[in-house]
This record gives structure tokens, C-alpha cells and sequence, in this order.
């Protein structure tokens, strides 16, 4: 009887109350539209590294890196861009989230967005294609073209694509959006070539028509024609200084370079078989390449063969010089590129490929080289070492050329 009256006395266990409802004096019904309230929930500002205003983000404590880049797509948008976010000295990255890196409510983080290295391909296949050169993979191609594309260049700035096209004409693709926003027309035979100038305001272009233009970027207007040579033009491109332009003919076997402002060719300089030509970095020297199976340096202002380069065992079919003009860089039909020293022309390297090799190049600061072969595919080695370091693969015809950008792209100021 005891028991069952302390039973009887003993009050009712208290209901379960959720933590909101006690803070609000008692629950409250919330409609679907209404989101879930967090108590980890804090706002946020994104900077620039100039402190310029980017974004304001009310968000949970528990975000990572992937969940703040997905709010701000226009601003952590790119080709492949590293994003970086920073909270004083910690960075948001792998599995830290804002909580953990001490961001809390008022937190300032700083937003810094910059793209990899960039390089493009120009193949038989009609297409371009831009690649992550860090990690090897093709992060954008870029068709539209009517025929096989012959060159691809970045512009000063990266923010565009160059292209020569089988079909007589040059195209000008933004890489942001991957459109063709220019097309210039006016060859009467295949575009070989296309170059910017330094300043990026004019396009030049050379052609199968034995003619080069120079065109305005903006409008796409030719401004001039140059013409000389008496057969097809492979190579055209600016001086450093803007103020020049060298060009180069198997056919006539030689080299020219002109006053673009006027069209007056300024030197010829004569080579058998001539295949490409280019200019050093400070302009005051010109590299051709030959079917005689030599390179060959020039003096740009007497045009006086200055050395050659002998080695290879098959006609050469590009010549460039490194960033810093003490080396030369050949590709030959031999199937191999080779490293010259430009004071003793003695041969550094041999970069050796079975699949033929149509181009080469020196990344911008001249620790890699590039090749393009004619099994459809480039290739990035250590000129060190004389390895090949990656395989660049998604061409379906052999690979023309290629190019490096510039730099990197810059932080977001």
C-alpha cells in the first residue's frame, strides 16, 4: 500500500523540450520554406590580398574549402584555378574547416585565386586544346575550326587563344567562355602562323598565300599587307619591341624582317631550304632553322651568319632560343630535339622521341621543354636530365605546335 501511494504522489516525468523551443519560451511550428537554424551559423567577409570587398557569406562553422568556393562560383570559377583561403596565417584546405582554422562570426578571410601553369596545342585534328601543364590534363578544347589548326597562342595576358587555321583564317577565342569572339579573314590560302604583339592590339599572321598581315585585335581590321616572299610563309611573328616582324619561305629560302607599321622589308637573309625563323629575346638576333640539317644564327642588323649549329641528321624544322639567350632549342625530322650553347654551339642535350618531332619550345622560364610529335601527342621534359617528365594525350592527329602562357595567371587584386 506504501509503495503504491509514493506511486500515486511521484509527478509526472518533465517532456522533452528542444534546446530552440526552451530559448523561445516553447516550441514553434516552422514552415518548410523556413531553413533550419544552426547555432554553428556566422557571417564571413571574402578580401581580395588588396583588401578590396568580394563577398559576404552567412556560413556554418563547419565548411571546408569546397563548400566556400560553391557560394561564390563567379569569383572561384577558372580553368582549373588553385584557390586559396586564408584566415591570418591558416589556410582553408584538405579537411579544415572555418571552424577549425578559428574563423568565427565578423571573421575576414582573404581569397586568393590564380590559375596553374597553361600551355596549347595546335593539331590536324582541327583542334586546340588548353592543358594544366603541372598536372598534365586538358582542362579546355576549343573547336569551331574547318580544317587543321596550325598554331595556338596565348595572348600577353592569358585571357585569350590565337589560332591558324587550314581554312585562311585566324580566330580569337576568350577562355573564359571558350567562344570564337573574332575571326580574321582575308588569306587567300591557309593561315601557318599567328602572333600578338607585345602590347596584345595587333594580330600577325602569315600564309600559304606568300602574304603576312597585321591586323587590329580589337576590330579585326587588316592594316597591312606585306608581301615579298615567292613562296608559302611558315613562320611569322613581332619583335620583342613590337616595332619589327620576322617571317620565313622554304620556297625563296629566306627570312625577312619588316617594318609592320609600313610593310618595308628592312633585311632578307638567305638560307637553302629555309624552314622557320625566330628572333632572340632582346631582338637583336635572328634563329632559322633548315633543311640543310642545321640551325643558324644571324645578326639582325647586318645580317651576318653568326654560327650554325650542325648535328642533326634530318632537315630541322624549328629554332627558338631560351628566355635568357645563351641557349638554342632545335626540332628535326630525325626524330629528335637537341640543346645547343649558343657561344660554343656545342650540342647540351638530345631529347629523343620515336614518334617524330614537329616543334619545340622552352616553358617561360626555361627549367622545361616542350615537344609536339606526330603521334598525336606532347610532351614536357627536363632539359637537365633529358627525361621525359609527362605525356600530353587527347589529340586523335599529330600535334602541330604548342605554346606555354606567359606566366601564371595573376591573384584576384
Amino acid at each position: 500500500a506504501a509503495r503504491a501511494a509514493r506511486a500515486v504522489s511521484r509527478p509526472p516525468p518533465a517532456p522533452t523540450v528542444p534546446p530552440f523551443a526552451r530559448a523561445s519560451g516553447g516550441p514553434r511550428a516552422r514552415s518548410r520554406s523556413e531553413p533550419a537554424v544552426s547555432p554553428r551559423t556566422m557571417r564571413i567577409s571574402l578580401l581580395a590580398l588588396s583588401g578590396r570587398s568580394l563577398a559576404n557569406l552567412d556560413a556554418d562553422a563547419s565548411w571546408d574549402k569546397e563548400a566556400v568556393c560553391a557560394r561564390i562560383p563567379d569569383i572561384a570559377r577558372g580553368r582549373s584555378s588553385e584557390v586559396q583561403i586564408l584566415f591570418g596565417a591558416e589556410k582553408l584546405s584538405g579537411q579544415a574547416t572555418l571552424a577549425s582554422i578559428g574563423a568565427t562570426d565578423g571573421a575576414q578571410l582573404h581569397l586568393v585565386v590564380s590559375a596553374p601553369r597553361l600551355l596549347a596545342t595546335a593539331s590536324w585534328d582541327g583542334m586546340a586544346k588548353l592543358w594544366n601543364a603541372d598536372a598534365g590534363e586538358c582542362v579546355q578544347t576549343l573547336e569551331g575550326h574547318n580544317g587543321a589548326v596550325y598554331t595556338a597562342v596565348f595572348s600577353p595576358d592569358t585571357s585569350q587563344l590565337l589560332t591558324a587555321c587550314e581554312d585562311m583564317a585566324a580566330r580569337l577565342f576568350n577562355l573564359d567562355s571558350g567562344d570564337c569572339v573574332r575571326i580574321f579573314r582575308g588569306h587567300r590560302g591557309a593561315a601557318y602562323a599567328a602572333a600578338f604583339s607585345p602590347d596584345g592590339l595587333r594580330v600577325f599572321t602569315a600564309s600559304v598565300d606568300r602574304t603576312a598581315k597585321v591586323w587590329q585585335t580589337a576590330t579585326g581590321e587588316c592594316i597591312r599587307t606585306l608581301e615579298g616572299h615567292r613562296g608559302p610563309v611558315y613562320t611569322g611573328a613581332f619583335s620583342p619591341d613590337g616595332d619589327r616582324a620576322l617571317t620565313s619561305s622554304s620556297v625563296d629560302g629566306t627570312a625577312r624582317l619588316w617594318d609592320p607599321a609600313t610593310a618595308d622589308c628592312l633585311r632578307v637573309f638567305e638560307d637553302d631550304g629555309l624552314l622557320a625563323a625566330a628572333l632572340s629575346p632582346d631582338g637583336r638576333l635572328v634563329l632559322t632553322a633548315s633543311g640543310d640539317r642545321t640551325a643558324k644564327l644571324w645578326d639582325a642588323v647586318s645580317g651576318d651568319c653568326l654560327r650554325a649549329f650542325a648535328g642533326h641528321e634530318d632537315f630541322v624544322v624549328s629554332a627558338v632560343m631560351s628566355p635568357d639567350g645563351g641557349r638554342v632549342l632545335t626540332a628535326s625530322g630525325d626524330r629528335s630535339a637537341r640543346l645547343w650553347c649558343v657561344k660554343s654551339g656545342e650540342c647540351l642535350r638530345t631529347f629523343r622521341d620515336m614518334g617524330g618531332m614537329a616543334s619545340a619550345v622552352f616553358s617561360p622560364d626555361g627549367v622545361q621543354v616542350l615537344t609536339t610529335t606526330e603521334d598525336f601527342v606532347a610532351k614536357l621534359w627536363d632539359p637537365e636530365s633529358g627525361e621525359c617528365v609527362r605525356i600530353l594525350r587527347g589529340h586523335k592527329l599529330h600535334v602541330n605546335s604548342a605554346a606555354f602562357a606567359p606566366g601564371r595567371a595573376r591573384p584576384v587584386p
